[in-house]
């Protein structure tokens, strides 16, 4: 019951995944599978970021490609079983 009361004036704190797949991360030593993850669509999906199709209509569009294994993520915890992938992360 303590920790009850004291994980409601402690909201949940983003975290840092890898991804072992298109819809699975590790989280730390956890293996979050696509049961456990919520995403955004854009993430799932190939995502045009500049349209731009020539005068001969081939297309020279610039994409941002679907999460694949590798990508950094950002999550965070928004019930006892599930994360919300908020978005991939890069260093600069």
């Amino acid at each position: 019951m303590i920790q009850e009361e004291g994980a409601k004036n402690n909201p949940p704190t983003i975290e840092f995944a890898t991804m072992s797949g298109p819809k699975s991360c590790k989280l730390g030593d956890f293996l979050l599978v696509e049961e456990d993850l919520i995403f955004s669509e854009h993430l799932l999906n190939r995502l045009a970021t500049n349209v731009s199709v020539s005068e001969s209509h081939s297309d020279q569009s610039q994409y941002m490609q679907p999460l694949q294994a590798g990508d950094e993520v950002a999550v965070i915890r928004v019930s006892q079983t599930r994360y919300l992938v908020l978005d991939r992360v890069v260093g600069l």
